[in-house]
């Protein structure tokens, strides 16, 4: 009888349990380059073992081909996706050749797919606002992929100039990109140190649009769920005590703009306070999860990977890497 009576508490215990979420934002440079001979397997295979909730992936199109390829992302993502377990696909707005995907076991609610306003401001790689259920939550989350070129400052209505992708990027021994689109070019455009080059007022105006078409269209936001994540190709004063710069340079301008207009948290800052964690293989963090308080207070872990699958390692004879010039970043709430 005892035994039934502990067996009956364990079980009552259990009831209401919530269980841990995971996420992972990850740019996978052009399509999971590294892996598409591969048939994604080493990909899919990293990705069941972490078993994430969601996915938000940036430069999710195959834009990397070899030996008469033919392009099989994003066309296809729904089948890669099923092979990890996820059943639904988001593909935000692909106007260039790096759109981003969103990936989930959960059904995803498509809210608002960002290009820009037509005239002064250019969401160059897109972005996306959706709304996914988990645990009887509803949780906004927005994914961007900033532009990485050297604008020159030019903030006019039409494409900026130089969107090609810049000299020694090229692809791995034979590889060649499907032509048309904006590219994908590794540029950061900092503009040497402490500078923007114009580049990064650029990518200000981007995340601005983003944020005043998303989280700033709520009242109260800082009450609500919120998480928005990408490759921001900028970094963050907030990271100052590695970069040693001038904290009133332009160069943070874009991150600056978060924490001041917006109820928006930097999560691997908050996280680990004082700590310097590079997100790409260039030695910079530009790669970003960024959430509300509500959500911060669900967060139990917040890591950017290097280690297994997710190590970086320069491809032989090219400006490319394994897996990706990226490091995914991965949390628990």
């Amino acid at each position: 009888m005892r035994k039934y009576l502990i067996c009956a508490l364990i079980v009552l215990m259990g009831v209401g349990s919530v269980q841990a979420r995971k996420l992972i934002s990850w740019n996978i440079q052009d399509g999971m380059w590294s892996d598409q001979a591969n048939n994604y397997d080493n990909f899919v295979e990293f990705l069941k073992t972490t078993d994430p909730d969601v996915c938000v992936f940036c430069e999710a199109k195959t834009t990397h081909l070899e030996n008469g390829q033919e392009p099989y992302l994003p066309a296809n993502w729904d089948k890669v996706a099923a092979r990890y377990g996820h059943q639904y696909v988001y593909l935000a707005l692909e106007q260039d050749n790096s759109p981003q995907v969103i990936t989930s076991k959960h059904p995803i609610n498509n809210v608002k797919r960002i290009a820009g306003n037509g005239s002064d401001t250019i969401v160059g790689h897109g972005a996306g606002w959706v709304q996914i259920d988990m645990d009887g939550k509803t949780y906004n989350i927005v994914c961007m992929h900033a532009m990485p070129f050297a604008m020159g400052g030019g903030m006019g209505g039409g494409r900026p100039s130089g969107m090609g992708r810049p000299q020694g990027g090229g692809a791995p021994q034979g590889g060649a990109r499907p032509s048309g689109g904006m590219g994908s070019g590794r540029g950061m455009g900092f503009g040497g140190p402490g500078g923007g080059g114009g580049s990064d007022e650029f990518r200000k105006k981007e995340v601005e649009y983003v944020c005043k078409n998303t989280i700033l269209t709520t009242e109260h936001p800082e009450n609500e769920l919120w998480l928005m994540m990408g490759d921001f190709n900028s970094i963050s004063s907030l990271d100052n005590d590695h970069y040693k710069l001038s904290a009133d340079s332009s160069i943070y301008c874009v991150h600056d703009y978060i924490r001041n207009n917006t109820p928006y948290i930097d999560v691997i800052a908050n996280k680990h306070p004082g700590e310097f964690i590079q997100s790409s293989q260039n030695g910079r963090r530009i790669d970003f999860i960024y959430a509300t308080e509500p959500v911060i207070k669900q967060i139990k872990s917040a890591e950017i990977l290097n280690s297994g699958y997710t190590e970086q390692h320069r491809a032989t004879g090219a400006s490319y890497w394994i897996p990706s010039d990226h490091r995914p970043i991965l949390i628990e709430f």
